[in-house]
This record gives structure tokens, sequence and C-alpha cells, in this order.
């Protein structure tokens, strides 16, 4: 058994004609292999709410515990972000 501790937080801000949406995540996952369906669903969670904003200029921040200088199990965050041309 495992814990996870994940959470997104979305915040859009509307002033006239400019809206920004602001993503904040936590995502504690490099404990063990089962985690990853667990990090996958809150990825899943983010690009819901980007595509769900696309009016918005977007800034995800937060703490993803993730290196992208290290080779590690999962390496879906790096393909996530090159799929989406996130950067």
């Amino acid at each position: 058994m495992y814990t996870v501790d994940v959470c997104v937080c979305a915040v859009r801000m509307v002033c006239g004609a400019y809206k920004l949406l602001l993503i904040n995540v936590y995502m504690s996952y490099e404990g063990n292999e089962a985690m990853t369906d667990d990090f996958a669903d809150q990825l899943s969670v983010v690009d819901s709410l980007i595509n769900d904003n696309l009016d918005c200029h977007i800034v995800v921040g937060g703490d993803f515990n993730f290196d992208f200088n290290r080779q590690w199990l999962h390496t879906m965050l790096s393909s996530f972000c090159d799929n989406n041309k996130y950067c």
C-alpha cells in the first residue's frame, strides 16, 4: 500500500478581454511503480483544464517532483510536455 499526495488547483481570472488560467500542482510520485497511474491521472486533469480554457493565457506551476536531468521510471512528464508543445 502507498500514500499519494497529489493536488491540482486552478484559478481562472478574467479582467475585460484578458483571461488567465493559473494551474498549481503538487505531485509526489517518485515512490514506486504503482504511483505511475496516479501521476498519469493528474497529468490528464491538467490537460483537461488546459483544453477547457483555450481562450486563456495559461501558466502551470508548482511541484511536479520531477527532475528532467534524471532518468527515472516516469518519463511521461517529458513526453506530455513534448507532445503538447508545452515549455
